[in-house]
């Protein structure tokens, strides 16, 4: 005899359906029952000693399978809402879940399929994505607007002058209609760097230098 187990998936929540395919083929010469069942299993560890405990939560039986015949179940197990989540992140506390398929043979061993199961909590459950909110509009990220500069021209003097910035203000009134002010103009309070005086070859050294001594 032959058994094929499938399930959708291996994470439920509290309440939820557990629903389960089963294949299974007596091609042996005797008659075979389908029973299944869900087992939490509880481990506790505390002062180097460990404790097991087991609960049947479900546990059910399927109808005869007679010698010679192939036959197809779908199982739904109901879960209940109370159910205890999985705990595998515990140090001294574990709750774990097995889901069995398996075939009660008379007078000899029941080939069993084992699944684990992670229960986990009913608030968990995602919504499925119902698109942005109404009103809501979606707006392109935001684009930098450069005023053009004209041919020959520097940028206008605020963008050079860190200190004299002001984001929330235009450069000067026409900055807007790309109109700039002229580049050799001095702000106030600016005091440009003193070029370096000009060298005669004509004039002695000492007048060039005249803190340097001969």
């Amino acid at each position: 005899m032959s058994m094929t187990v499938t399930t959708d998936k291996t994470g439920y929540m509290q309440g939820e359906t557990i629903r389960v395919s089963v294949d299974v083929d007596n091609s042996s010469s005797r008659d075979v029952k389908l029973k299944y069942s869900l087992k939490q299993k509880q481990t506790f560890k505390a002062e180097g000693s460990t404790n097991k405990g087991f609960k049947v939560i479900v546990k059910e039986t399927k109808d005869r399978i007679p010698s010679g015949e192939k036959t197809k179940f779908i199982v739904d197990m109901n879960l209940p809402r109370d159910l205890t989540v999985t705990i595998e992140n515990c140090r001294i506390i574990k709750v774990q879940y097995e889901l069995k398929v398996y075939l009660d043979v008379s007078f000899a061993s029941d080939p069993a399929v084992k699944f684990p199961v992670v229960i986990l909590p009913a608030g968990q459950q995602c919504p499925p994505c119902q698109g942005p909110p109404a009103g809501f509009q979606s707006y392109p990220p935001p684009q930098p607007n450069p005023v053009p500069c004209p041919a020959g021209q520097p940028p206008p003097y605020a963008y050079l002058h860190p200190n004299l910035y002001d984001p929330t203000a235009l450069p000067h009134p026409g900055a807007a209609a790309g109109l700039y002010p002229d580049s050799n103009i001095v702000l106030p309070g600016f005091n440009p760097t003193p070029s370096a005086p000009v060298y005669d070859p004509n004039q002695s050294t000492k007048e060039s230098f005249p803190n340097v001594p001969y």
